[in-house]
């Protein structure tokens, strides 16, 4: 572990605790230094005031050559035990007479004379040679030698004192640094634990208490300063999230909405239309229903595309991943284009790669979108020569092929400026171009969307006038070609009638109510219940042996009306098949309704023999040998109604089939209903619960639509859109007075109206 690991507590202590001995270390050897340099200062001063002295007292017996009084006096330094030897040479620097401590030094530094006054500091002694003069004359040199052994000893007693001193220091600034370092590290270490604690706890509101205005003091401003930030920041970012969140909730729940509110009578159309066509019409009429079922099944592709769009901008659609058979998807659509291009004499050619696996493993339905929409453009802006489809190996391993599927036309072409641009949502490559063709612009966006998900990408090659050719590779595993398909069980009516069987179709839509409870009838026993209150009540009191199940529907809808039904006490009751009948077609609508306890779904508009396949596959699971009630034949007629002022009775013959019992009926209830929907609308608009009166004014249109009251439908459908939205409030009693007045003189009309 490196220093720069280690805590700040620990850093702290250490640093102030080298710092300090460092500095005590540094003092001693200064201290040390200069008490040497003192000590021989004052060893040297001391040693020559005392050869001064010895030689001026040497003097005369120099003079008078008597050595025997010069040794007598350097005899005297026996007092002196630093003095280990003393000489005085004469003025020719001849041994004159000498002291010496012991034998051993009476041969030291004899070559140490010197006519000058001179020192010398060797083997710690110290070496004095001074002049002797008498009247101002030399007569002589006085050489004295002195050890230095006490200083050895104050060395040794300061080293003593300077390790205790060194020791006792550093425990004593160790005590001081650990207490005082709390000062500097506890703020940081406080510091250190809040940014922990925040990072754990993703708490940003914590703030910490600011003290002393210091680099700490100003390090914690600047750290809540930086964490009010981002707590706002943060703020901001939920807040940001919290209303994308409710916008993706509020975009689905509109997207299911629409689809619900769309589909619904795009159902009612497709539906009545069949019926229609079953009843006797001429030439014209048949015609005209052709382009109504037309424009139908295009309004639906319209409506299925931006349903698709929205669910690849939400990020709710999902590839499958299946085994299907290539070459098949592909000879369909060569059977469909080609019969397309044949009515504009345009040729279609198909060409499959020798080497194109026929089995793969991939989403077989929006691979055939993907290539429907590419055909179809390629049809439709093709008016010369004709258009191709052309599938062929780019990789292939073992394992899996990668495959480049080319769509080549003949046709405008596309301007080059204007090739990124029809991959944009709702855009074409000229505005002209939606006025002769048609089209939303989603088509190519929706298949590049789709291209882009499965990790392949769209691209176009084309010149204007000269066609268009459109290429896309997609990787796909190997499938083992072990697809079984099930034959699809007929629905027979030939068989002998054992039970007749009751369906209750829980539906809050006139309109619905009477299509699927005009081509079920001939089979079954139909009760219908608008809202899933009623239904409850029925299943109280009557035996059903299935339930068509509305998820939209008013007081309470079919998931709380399932749940509730498969909560109940009563075991035949609880079991009872439920079957979902809904116009929603987005994503998990189906994993929903089987999560809610339903048995299974279907999506309007259906085909009518989709939804017999359907209740026969619920109901034989429940119970064995089930045969359908023999179909009862009507005659079919239609007639154009001219004796009514506001009332059409058209629809109403034309879906009664015959059955003057069920059209009566049907009468009979919209003269019960009438005054009812005329003080509800009353009393929501007094109670100003908009809501509410949307409710009813849309359950008001669809009675009236029943009976072809064109000027009240379009009333309450203005109104049902307004209070909505709240919006034109004004405009709410003149509609609903409207109603009044119009549905009166309607019930007068029939008043003894009898089929």
């Amino acid at each position: 572990m490196s220093f720069s690991d280690l805590s700040i507590r620990f850093k702290i202590i250490t640093l102030i605790g080298a710092t300090s001995l460092v500095s005590l270390a540094l003092s001693g050897l200064i201290f040390y230094a200069y008490d040497k340099s003192q000590y021989e200062l004052t060893a040297l001063r001391e040693l020559q005031i005392l050869a001064e002295i010895i030689g001026n007292n040497n003097t005369a017996n120099i003079k008078y050559d008597s050595p025997p009084g010069a040794l007598e006096i350097l005899g005297t330094l026996v007092a002196n035990k630093n003095i280990k030897i003393a000489r005085i040479y004469d003025n020719n620097n001849a041994l004159f007479a000498e002291y010496a401590i012991n034998e051993s030094f009476k041969l030291k530094y004899r070559e140490f004379v010197n006519s000058k006054d001179t020192f010398a500091f060797v083997d710690k002694s110290l070496l004095v040679c001074r002049p002797i003069v008498f009247d101002d004359e030399k007569i002589g040199t006085i050489f004295l030698y002195s050890g230095l052994d006490d200083y050895s000893q104050r060395i040794k007693n300061f080293v003593n004192v300077f390790v205790i001193i060194f020791i006792a220091t550093f425990i004593i600034t160790l005590l001081i640094s650990i207490r005082l370092q709390h000062f500097i590290s506890h703020p940081i270490i406080n510091l250190t634990k809040t940014m922990q604690r925040i990072s754990v706890n993703k708490d940003y509101s914590v703030q910490m208490e600011e003290k002393g205005k210091d680099e700490v003091g100003q390090l914690i401003k600047g750290f809540n300063t930086m964490i009010s930030q981002i707590d706002k920041q943060n703020l901001a970012l939920n807040l940001a999230k919290e209303q994308a969140e409710n916008s993706a909730k509020i975009k689905e729940q509109f997207l299911a909405n629409m689809s619900h509110e769309i589909r619904t009578p795009m159902n009612g159309i497709i539906g009545m239309a069949k019926l229609l066509n079953d009843t006797l019409l001429g030439e014209d009429q048949k015609k005209y229903l052709g382009n109504i079922t037309t424009s139908a099944d295009n309004l639906l592709v319209i409506i299925n595309d931006i349903l698709d769009f929205s669910k690849i901008e939400a990020g709710k659609l999902e590839i499958e991943n299946i085994e299907f058979n290539l070459h098949e998807l592909l000879h369909k659509l060569e059977i469909t284009y080609m019969q397309a291009a044949s009515e504009k004499n345009l040729y279609f050619k198909l060409n499959i790669g020798d080497r194109v696996p026929e089995f793969i493993i991939g989403d077989p339905t929006r691979l055939n979108q993907i290539l429907v929409n590419l055909l179809g453009n390629a049809i439709k802006f093709t008016e010369k020569g004709g258009v191709a489809l052309v599938v062929k190996i780019d990789e292939q391993s073992h394992k899996e092929s990668t495959l480049h599927f080319i769509v080549n036309d003949t046709g405008i072409g596309i301007a080059p400026e204007k090739r990124d641009l029809i991959f944009t949502s709702f855009s074409q490559a000229s505005s002209d171009m939606t006025r002769k063709y048609g089209g939303t612009g989603l088509g190519l966006t929706i298949s590049k969307q789709l291209v882009d998900l499965q990790r392949g990408n769209l691209k176009v090659e084309s010149l204007v006038g000269e066609g268009s050719t459109f290429h896309f590779t997609l990787t796909f595993k190997h499938g083992k070609g072990l697809i079984t398909k099930k034959a699809p069980e007929p629905i027979t009516d030939d068989l002998e009638p054992q039970e007749v069987f009751k369906i209750l179709l829980a539906e809050d839509n006139e309109i619905n109510q009477l299509y699927v409870k005009t081509i079920l009838q001939t089979k079954y026993q139909v009760v219908v219940a608008p809202n899933g209150l009623e239904v409850l009540n029925r299943l109280r009191d009557e035996h059903f042996d299935l339930i068509l199940m509305d998820l939209h529907m008013p007081e309470m809808d079919g998931y709380e009306t399932t749940y509730t039904i498969r909560n109940l006490a009563d075991a035949t009751q609880k079991n009872i098949p439920i079957i979902a009948l809904t116009a929603a077609a987005i994503k998990g609508e189906r994993d929903k309704c089987l999560a809610a306890g339903m048995n299974d779904y279907i999506s309007k508009p259906f085909e009518p023999d989709d939804l017999f396949a359907k209740i026969l596959e619920i109901l034989k699971g429940h119970r064995k040998n089930i045969k359908h009630k023999k179909s009862p034949t009507f005659k079919k007629e239609i007639t154009v109604d001219k004796s009514h002022k506001y009332v059409n009775l058209n629809y109403l013959n034309s879906i009664g089939e015959g059955d003057s019992k069920f059209k009566n009926e049907l009468i009979t209830i919209f003269k019960e209903q009438m005054p009812i929907l005329n003080k509800q609308l009353h009393e929501a608009y007094t109670k100003e619960n908009f809501n509410e009166l949307s409710g009813v004014a849309h359950k008001a249109k669809s009675s009236v639509a029943m009976l072809g009251i064109e000027v009240l439908k379009e009333a309450m459908e203005k109104l049902e859109i307004s209070a909505k939205q709240g919006t034109d409030v004004n405009n709410y009693p003149a509609l609903i007075q409207t109603f009044e007045e119009i549905s009166q003189l309607v019930l007068e009309e029939i008043k003894d109206l009898k089929f």
